[in-house]
C-alpha cells in the first residue's frame, strides 16, 4: 500500500504489507505494521515506526524520531539520511543500518548490533558499537572506530585514520596516509590494501588486492597474501605463512617456520631464504642468501637452486633440476631426472646416490658444468653399489673400458667434455652415466668411489 500526506500533521498507517508512507513537510506520524515498509517522514519533525520486516527510513529533519521493535524474525532495518539538515545520527534500538546521502561531513553511530553504516562524501567520523560492524565512508579524511566486534573498517579515498578496537577486524587501505589503531590483544586482525604495505607491530594479516606490488610482515607469526600479479611478500620475523596466487612472486624467508604456498601454474616464483629452506609444490626457484652455511632442496618439479658464498648443500630431489653452489665448499646432489650442476669457486662435492640419478638416456643425464680438479671437486659416488650382485658391497675402479667385472668405471672424451660411464652388474654396459665439463681428462683421484 502507498500513502502520501501533505502539508498538514498527517498519520499514516500501513497494513501486513510491503508500505510505502510519504509523510510531506508536516509533523507526522508514520506506522508501517508488518511488511518491509519505507517510511519517508518529509521536512517536518515526525515519528516512523516500521513493526516488523525489513524497514527503510528516510530522515531529513533532526527531530525525527524512528522506532523498532525487536524483530523475531531477524528484520534488518535502515535508516537513510537525505540533506544537510541531520549530520548527526546515532542508531536507535533493533535497528542495523545507517546511510547518509549527503556531501557534508557527518558523525554516524552505530547500536550493540551487527551495523553497516555509509558516511558521506565528506570527511566524516563514524563509529560502530559492539556488534561486528562494517564502517565505510567516502573521498574525505575520515575516522573510523569499530568498536567491540569483529568489525569491517573501509575509509575508502582519502587520509583516513582507522581503529579496530577489540575483535578479528578487517582494514581496507588505498591510501599512503591511512593511519591504523590497533593495540596489541586485541584480536587477529587483517589489511586488505590495494597499495604496497607494511603491517604495524599489532596486526597479524595483510592481503593484497588490485594492483599492488609488495607486503611485509612484522615480527609476528603473520599470513600474508598476494594478488594475481607478481609479488614481493616479506613476512619478516615470525614465522610466516605467505600466500602468492597468481603471477611471478618473491618470497622473503628468515625463520625456519615459515610456510609458502603457490597456486599450480601461478607463475614462475622465487624464494631467497637466509635459512635452510625447501620448496614447497609450485615454487619454481631457490636462492640461499645471507653468510651462513645453510642448506637448500628442491620440490618434484623443475627447480633452481642457488647457494651463496658459504658451503651449502643443494638438493634438487626429483625433477631435472639446476644447482648453482657459487661460493664456498658445497654439497650438490641432482636427485631423480636431468640434472645441471654448477659448483662454483670452492672445493665442491657432486654427489649421485643412485643409478637412477644420472641415466644412460639423454633425457635422465645429468651434466656436472665446471669441474675443477685445482679447486678441489670431487664425484661422489660412494653412494651406488658398485656390486650389483652383492647390494651394499663393493666400490668401484677405472678403467680403460669395461671388462665383464662389476663396478667397472670409464671415461671417454666426448666433444669438449667427458663422459663417466659405470657398470655395476658386470654386463660389460653402462647402467648409468654423467656428463662432465672439466678442463683436464678426470682421473680416479676425481671420483669418490
Amino acid at each position: 500500500m502507498n500513502g502520501a500526506g501533505n502539508a498538514a500533521d498527517n498519520k499514516l498507517i500501513g497494513n501486513e504489507q510491503a508500505n510505502m508512507l510519504e509523510g510531506g513537510s508536516g509533523n507526522d506520524t508514520l506506522t508501517g505494521n508488518g511488511g518491509n515498509d519505507t517510511l519517508m517522514g518529509g521536512l517536518g519533525a515526525d515519528v516512523m515506526s516500521g513493526g516488523l520486516g525489513d524497514d527503510t527510513y528516510y530522515v531529513e529533519n533532526l527531530g525525527d524520531v524512528v522506532t523498532e521493535t525487536a524483530d523475531p524474525r531477524g528484520g534488518l532495518d535502515t535508516v537513510v539520511i537525505n540533506g544537510s539538515a541531520v549530520t548527526s545520527y546515532t542508531l536507535g534500538a533493533y535497528v542495523e543500518d545507517l546511510t547518509f546521502n549527503v556531501s557534508v561531513s557527518v558523525k554516524a553511530t552505530g547500536n550493540s548490533l551487527d551495523n553497516v553504516i555509509r558516511g558521506g562524501s565528506a570527511s566524516d567520523t563514524i563509529s560502530g558499537g559492539d556488534g561486528n560492524d562494517s564502517l565505510y565512508a567516502a573521498s574525505g579524511n575520515d575516522i573510523l572506530d569499530g568498536g567491540n566486534g569483529n568489525d569491517l573498517l573501509d575509509g575508502s579515498a582519502g587520509a583516513d585514520v582507522m581503529t579496530g578496537g577489540l575483535g578479528n577486524d578487517t582494514y581496507v587501505v588505498d591510501s599512503v596516509n591511512d593511519k591504523i589503531i590497533e593495540l596489541a590483544g586485541q584480536g587477529t586482525d587483517t589489511v586488505v590494501s590495494s597499495i604496497s604495505y607494511t603491517l604495524g607491530d599489532t596486526l597479524e594479516n595483510l592481503t593484497l588486492r588490485g594492483s599492488a606490488y609488495s607486503a611485509t610482515g612484522n615480527a609476528l607469526s603473520n599470513t600474508i597474501t598476494g594478488n594475481d600479479g607478481k609479488n614481493l611478500i616479506d613476512g619478516r620475523a615470525g614465522a610466516d605463512t605467505m600466500i602468492g596466487r597468481g603471477g611471478d612472486d618473491v618470497y622473503v624467508v628468515d625463520n625456519a617456520g615459515d610456510k609458502v604456498i603457490e597456486d599450480a601454474n601461478g607463475g614462475k616464483d622465487v624464494v631467497k631464504a637466509s635459512v635452510s629452506f625447501t620448496l614447497s609444490a609450485n615454487v619454481e626457484q631457490l636462492q640461499l642468501t645471507g653468510i651462513a652455511a645453510i642448506n637448500g632442496t628442491g620440490n618434484s618439479g623443475a627447480d633452481w637452486i642457488g647457494g651463496n658464498d658459504a658451503a651449502n648443500t643443494l638438493n634438487g630431489a626429483a625433477g631435472n633440476d639446476t644447482l648453482r653452489g657459487n661460493g664456498g665448499a658445497d654439497v650438490l646432489i641432482g636427485g631423480i631426472g636431468r640434472d645441471f650442476s654448477f659448483g662454483g669457486a670452492g672445493a665442491d662435492r657432486f654427489v649421485f646416490s643412485s643409478l637412477g640419478d644420472s641415466t644412460v638416456e639423454d633425457k635422465g643425464r645429468d651434466q656436472i658444468l665446471d669441474f675443477s680438479r685445482s679447486d678441489g671437486d670431487l664425484i661422489d659416488l660412494a653412494k651406488i653399489d658398485a656390486n650389483g650382485a652383492d647390494a651394499g658391497e663393493g666400490a668401484f675402479k677405472l678403467l680403460s673400458a669395461f671388462d665383464g667385472t662389476h663396478g667397472a668405471l670409464t671415461v671417454a672424451a666426448q666433444g669438449t667434455q667427458w663422459l663417466v660411464q659405470g657398470d655395476v652388474n658386470g654386463d660389460k654396459l653402462a647402467d648409468f652415466a654423467i656428463l662432465v665439463t672439466s678442463a683436464t681428462a678426470l682421473v680416479a683421484a676425481d671420483f669418490v668411489m
